[in-house]
């Protein structure tokens, strides 16, 4: 039939021409909502983050975090990296001091880019309110230590950080890097997200080798400053807690003394302004049974 043979040649064309890109990276960033803000839609002014009861736990949990790098080509990514274990290392401060010391089964520490964030998080606290101000301690002591502009080498004036654990964190990071990649479906799904997601081509595992190797006890007492210091400051961070609904409220006036307003929802669907929705009559829950 006429045009039959134009209408051909284009779907042959358009199965030859390159499929257009899908653009997949991320566009959420996190921000911290300034103090006294009304909290950007979740939190009421004047408060700094929110508790929750939960009856089937007799220990609490806790998570803080600030504004992060927001960007891989930022150094300061990387020297957060080596900073974070550092911190956290097996038999490093904040295992001795929190876990070693008995106040809650582990203390972590997460630095999120895509999300622009640093967190940090206790788990399966017995003391959440003595867990949480050694740990502010712990932070205030590194910065004390580590006067910012000071110490500018690996050596002796590297101050709170030891040189053979400045080594070591690297080795971590160094380990955890390699592990990413250490079969061909690894390598290919970080390649997948590297170049498609994260919109870091560039930045593959042997350039981090080389700038995890690369970082200086400077650039630790720089990130130490410029993120950490900030972590436990009610007008930098957000935080939440989950504990047994009897020491809820012991526990937003601990918060309280040290600075944060801590809110305590009746439920946490009406402070997320989620509508709770009842089952149909008839429908079967998550145990296959009915719903009464």
């Amino acid at each position: 039939p006429p045009g039959a043979a134009a209408a051909a040649a284009a779907a042959a064309a358009a199965d030859e021409a390159p499929a257009a890109a899908v653009d997949i990276a991320p566009t959420f960033r996190f921000r911290c909502p300034a103090n006294g803000s009304g909290g950007a839609g979740l939190l009421p002014a004047g408060t700094h983050g929110v508790g929750a009861g939960l009856a089937a736990v007799e220990s609490a949990f806790l998570g803080i975090t600030v504004d992060g790098p927001r960007d891989w080509a930022d150094r300061d990514a990387v020297a957060l990296l080596v900073l974070i274990e550092y911190l956290t290392l097996l038999e490093g401060v904040f295992w001795t001091r929190i876990r070693g010391a008995g106040l809650a089964y582990g203390a972590s520490m997460l630095l999120n880019v895509e999300a622009g964030s640093v967190s940090f998080a206790l788990y399966r606290a017995s003391d959440l309110r003595t867990a949480f101000a050694e740990s502010q301690k712990i932070i205030g002591e590194f910065v004390e230590a580590a006067p910012e502009g000071e110490g500018e080498g690996d050596g002796d004036g590297g101050g709170p950080f030891e040189p053979a654990q400045v080594q070591a964190a690297k080795s971590g990071c160094i380990f955890a890097t390699i592990q990413g990649e250490q079969t061909m479906s690894l390598a290919a799904r970080a390649l997948y997200i590297r170049h498609n997601c994260k919109r870091t081509p560039q930045l593959d595992a042997a350039r981090m080798l080389e700038l995890i190797q690369a970082v200086t006890v400077a650039d630790l007492r720089r990130v130490l400053h410029a993120y950490l210091k900030h972590l436990f400051d009610p007008a930098r961070a957000r935080l939440a807690f989950v504990a047994n609904p009897s020491k809820t409220a012991e526990l937003q006036q601990s918060f309280a003394e040290l600075g944060f307003n801590v809110a305590l929802p009746d439920t946490l669907e009406r402070f997320f302004g989620v509508e709770e929705v009842a089952m149909p009559e008839g429908v079967e829950g998550d145990d296959g049974e009915e719903e009464e």
